[in-house]
Protein backbone atom coordinates (compact mmCIF):
# COMPACT_ATOMS: atom_id res chain seq x y z
CA UNK A 1 0.00 0.00 0.00
CA UNK A 2 1.04 3.59 -0.48
CA UNK A 3 2.56 5.19 2.60
CA UNK A 4 1.51 8.50 4.05
CA UNK A 5 4.61 10.30 2.74
CA UNK A 6 3.85 9.15 -0.82
CA UNK A 7 0.15 9.95 -0.49
CA UNK A 8 0.84 13.46 0.80
CA UNK A 9 3.33 14.10 -2.00
CA UNK A 10 0.69 13.07 -4.55
CA UNK A 11 -1.96 15.24 -2.87
CA UNK A 12 0.43 18.20 -2.76
CA UNK A 13 1.24 17.78 -6.46
CA UNK A 14 -2.45 17.58 -7.36
CA UNK A 15 -3.21 20.74 -5.37
CA UNK A 16 -0.54 22.62 -7.31
CA UNK A 17 -1.71 21.43 -10.72
CA UNK A 18 -5.51 21.26 -10.52
CA UNK A 19 -7.49 24.36 -11.35
CA UNK A 20 -10.27 23.78 -8.84
CA UNK A 21 -10.62 24.24 -5.11
CA UNK A 22 -9.01 21.47 -3.05
CA UNK A 23 -8.96 20.97 0.69
CA UNK A 24 -5.71 22.12 2.30
CA UNK A 25 -3.54 19.33 3.65
CA UNK A 26 -3.40 19.87 7.42
CA UNK A 27 -0.01 20.79 8.85
CA UNK A 28 -0.30 18.02 11.45
CA UNK A 29 -0.20 15.38 8.69
CA UNK A 30 3.06 16.82 7.35
CA UNK A 31 4.39 16.91 10.93
CA UNK A 32 3.65 13.19 11.33
CA UNK A 33 5.64 12.44 8.15
CA UNK A 34 8.54 14.61 9.32
CA UNK A 35 8.49 12.74 12.66
CA UNK A 36 8.72 9.42 10.80
CA UNK A 37 5.15 8.41 11.69
CA UNK A 38 4.36 6.89 8.30
CA UNK A 39 1.56 4.54 9.26
CA UNK A 40 1.91 0.80 8.81
CA UNK A 41 5.42 1.23 7.37
CA UNK A 42 6.75 2.69 10.63
CA UNK A 43 4.27 1.11 13.06
CA UNK A 44 2.70 4.40 14.06
CA UNK A 45 0.82 7.30 12.56
CA UNK A 46 -2.92 7.81 12.85
CA UNK A 47 -2.98 4.46 14.63
CA UNK A 48 -0.54 2.46 16.68
CA UNK A 49 0.18 -0.87 15.00
CA UNK A 50 0.55 -4.27 16.64
CA UNK A 51 1.77 -7.13 14.45
CA UNK A 52 1.11 -4.97 11.38
CA UNK A 53 -2.53 -4.30 12.30
CA UNK A 54 -3.92 -0.90 13.32
CA UNK A 55 -5.35 -0.67 16.83
CA UNK A 56 -8.55 1.31 16.35
CA UNK A 57 -10.87 2.67 19.00
CA UNK A 58 -14.53 3.58 18.94
CA UNK A 59 -17.37 2.47 16.71
CA UNK A 60 -19.20 3.59 13.61
CA UNK A 61 -21.03 6.74 14.62
CA UNK A 62 -22.89 9.09 12.28
CA UNK A 63 -19.98 11.53 12.63
CA UNK A 64 -17.61 8.82 11.41
CA UNK A 65 -19.77 8.18 8.35
CA UNK A 66 -19.93 11.90 7.56
CA UNK A 67 -16.16 12.21 7.94
CA UNK A 68 -15.63 9.20 5.68
CA UNK A 69 -17.82 10.82 3.02
CA UNK A 70 -15.92 14.09 3.27
CA UNK A 71 -12.73 12.16 2.60
CA UNK A 72 -13.78 9.63 -0.04
CA UNK A 73 -16.40 11.51 -2.08
CA UNK A 74 -13.99 14.14 -3.49
CA UNK A 75 -11.78 11.28 -4.71
CA UNK A 76 -14.77 9.53 -6.30
CA UNK A 77 -15.85 12.82 -7.86
CA UNK A 78 -12.38 13.38 -9.35
CA UNK A 79 -12.42 9.84 -10.73
CA UNK A 80 -15.79 10.51 -12.35
CA UNK A 81 -14.39 13.74 -13.85
CA UNK A 82 -11.50 11.78 -15.35
CA UNK A 83 -13.94 9.29 -16.86
CA UNK A 84 -16.50 11.82 -18.11
CA UNK A 85 -13.78 14.04 -19.62
CA UNK A 86 -12.19 10.98 -21.27
CA UNK A 87 -8.89 11.30 -19.42
CA UNK A 88 -9.11 7.52 -19.08
CA UNK A 89 -10.63 5.08 -21.55
CA UNK A 90 -12.94 3.30 -19.12
CA UNK A 91 -13.83 2.74 -15.48
CA UNK A 92 -11.89 -0.52 -15.25
CA UNK A 93 -8.63 1.17 -16.28
CA UNK A 94 -9.18 3.95 -13.78
CA UNK A 95 -10.01 1.52 -10.99
CA UNK A 96 -6.88 -0.54 -11.67
CA UNK A 97 -4.71 2.59 -11.76
CA UNK A 98 -6.13 3.81 -8.45
CA UNK A 99 -5.64 0.44 -6.77
CA UNK A 100 -2.07 -0.06 -7.97
CA UNK A 101 -1.01 3.60 -8.12
CA UNK A 102 -2.50 5.06 -4.94
CA UNK A 103 -3.27 2.05 -2.78
CA UNK A 104 -7.05 2.42 -3.02
CA UNK A 105 -8.54 -0.50 -1.10
CA UNK A 106 -8.44 -3.46 -3.52
CA UNK A 107 -11.33 -5.22 -1.78
CA UNK A 108 -13.55 -2.29 -2.88
CA UNK A 109 -12.76 -3.03 -6.53
CA UNK A 110 -11.60 0.51 -7.27
CA UNK A 111 -13.26 3.88 -6.73
CA UNK A 112 -15.76 3.70 -9.59
CA UNK A 113 -16.67 0.10 -8.82
CA UNK A 114 -17.29 1.17 -5.22
CA UNK A 115 -19.37 4.13 -6.45
CA UNK A 116 -21.44 1.77 -8.59
CA UNK A 117 -22.09 -0.48 -5.62
CA UNK A 118 -23.05 2.46 -3.44
CA UNK A 119 -25.20 3.96 -6.21
CA UNK A 120 -24.50 6.94 -8.44
CA UNK A 121 -27.67 8.72 -7.32
CA UNK A 122 -26.63 8.34 -3.69
CA UNK A 123 -23.11 9.60 -4.46
CA UNK A 124 -24.49 12.65 -6.32
CA UNK A 125 -26.95 13.42 -3.50
CA UNK A 126 -24.25 13.12 -0.84
CA UNK A 127 -21.94 15.41 -2.85
CA UNK A 128 -24.76 17.95 -3.27
CA UNK A 129 -25.31 17.99 0.50
CA UNK A 130 -21.58 18.38 1.18
CA UNK A 131 -21.40 21.21 -1.38
CA UNK A 132 -24.28 22.93 0.39
CA UNK A 133 -22.54 22.57 3.77
CA UNK A 134 -18.87 23.00 2.90
CA UNK A 135 -18.52 24.68 -0.48
CA UNK A 136 -18.12 24.16 -4.17
CA UNK A 137 -15.20 21.74 -3.98
CA UNK A 138 -17.87 19.07 -3.36
CA UNK A 139 -20.02 19.98 -6.39
CA UNK A 140 -20.90 16.71 -8.17
CA UNK A 141 -19.47 16.17 -11.63
CA UNK A 142 -22.21 16.01 -14.30
CA UNK A 143 -21.03 12.48 -15.09
CA UNK A 144 -22.86 11.22 -12.00
CA UNK A 145 -26.18 12.29 -13.51
CA UNK A 146 -25.35 11.02 -17.01
CA UNK A 147 -24.44 7.56 -15.77
CA UNK A 148 -27.53 7.53 -13.54
CA UNK A 149 -29.72 8.29 -16.57
CA UNK A 150 -28.15 5.38 -18.50
CA UNK A 151 -28.85 2.83 -15.74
Amino acid sequence: TAGRNFSLDVADSLQKHLDEAQAKIPDWLWEKVEAGQLGKKSGEGLYQYTDGKPQKSGGDSQADVQLQDRLILPLLNTCMKCLSHEVVANAETLDAAMIFGTGFAPFRGGPLHYAGQRGHRQIAAALEELARQFGERFTPDPGWYETTAKH
